[in-house]
């Protein structure tokens, strides 16, 4: 009787062996999955900008300062006579940002 009792048990749990089994066979591919998305996210937290970031960019790209502060312009000398009026676009970038800069420098100057 105790022999037929660990017969069974053997078979109930070497049931359960497979099928356990079989579980980590379909879920090995969601794991790895889910590893290399947590890879990405972690480098996208990592390329997220901090305040330093962020301050240096207001300063050099939009032209910004800290209340208080004094800036300084060194102005370029002109343009070449050889560039003519057509070889400027008046539809850069640059433009566009301008009553972008135009707002930002009237909430930072004193």
């Amino acid at each position: 009787m105790f022999a037929a009792f660990l017969a069974l048990s053997n078979f109930k749990i070497n049931q359960k062996r497979t099928e356990f089994n079989s579980r980590l066979q379909i879920l090995a591919p969601k794991i790895q999955d889910l590893k290399k998305r947590n890879q990405e996210l972690e480098e996208k937290i990592s390329e997220i900008p901090t305040e330093d970031y962020l301050e240096q960019v207001a300063r050099e790209k939009m032209n910004l300062k800290k209340p208080g502060e004094e800036v300084v312009v060194i102005k370029k000398e002109q343009e070449s006579p050889t560039s003519s009026p057509k070889e400027k676009n008046n539809f850069g970038p640059q433009n566009w940002l301008d009553p972008v800069r135009n707002f930002w420098n009237k909430l930072f100057q004193p």
